[in-house]
């Protein structure tokens, strides 16, 4: 079995089910998204609190082990993809993923095609 902080392909897809879950939090604020096993939850706990402390003292990046660096570029590379398929809603800037609702307020959108969707007539 790999372990937790090795298997980066796992952090970056668990990063991604928490931050979509919308539990991405500091870590005393409780466990990972629903499905994210205890070990993976743990450690991104600290990748997240990580993260944001290397947004506030940069320097930090360059002292951090091969292996915390790695998983920092997955909960990074997690939460690009996370911003990428979403976008403020116009009433009450909450993510939404929804081209026509917002899952928050529940304002229509304007209803634009989202990157990957597909639509008649279209090619990728």
């Amino acid at each position: 079995m790999r372990e937790v902080s090795h298997d980066f392909e796992g952090l970056r897809e668990y990063a991604y089910a928490q931050l979509a879950s919308g539990s991405a939090r500091p870590s005393g604020q409780g466990p990972g998204g629903p499905g994210i096993p205890a070990a993976y939850a743990a450690w991104l706990a600290f990748l997240f609190e990580l993260e944001a402390a290397v947004r506030a003292n940069p320097e930090l990046r360059g002292r951090l082990r091969a292996d915390t660096a790695r998983g920092l570029a997955a909960v990074e590379q997690a939460r690009m993809r996370f911003l990428a398929e979403r976008k403020p809603c116009p009433r009450c800037g909450a993510l939404t993923i929804s081209s026509f609702i917002c899952e928050h307020c529940g304002a229509r959108l304007g209803g634009q095609a989202r990157l990957g969707s597909s639509s008649k007539g279209q090619t990728r």
